[in-house]
């Protein structure tokens, strides 16, 4: 299953416990239909899916950052043994 396809179905699956939940646990208020407090359900379920997925986004966002960072460091370390020693007196011994 592809990321988005995964994420797809993480975000019905919010949404369908966002609203079984928001309908078991909130009363019912006079006036409002059970279709209302399903749909506010299904909203909270939908907005705690998107903070999971920017939660993981930037997750992978700081791993990146970190492989990015070891490759400079190991390129940085590899320039730096290869420079040829200069000690400042214009190559003379």
């Amino acid at each position: 299953m592809t990321r988005k396809g995964s994420q797809d179905l993480i975000a019905i699956v919010c949404a369908f416990v966002g609203a079984a939940g928001v309908r078991r646990l909130v009363p019912p208020m006079d006036g409002v239909p059970v279709v209302f407090m399903s749909l506010a359900g299904a909203a909270v379920g939908l907005m705690l899916a998107r903070a999971v997925f920017r939660v993981l986004n930037d997750k992978d966002a700081a791993c990146a950052a970190l492989k990015q960072a070891d490759t400079t460091k190991s390129k940085n370390d590899a320039e730096f043994v290869k420079r040829p020693y200069d000690d400042g007196k214009g190559g003379q011994v």
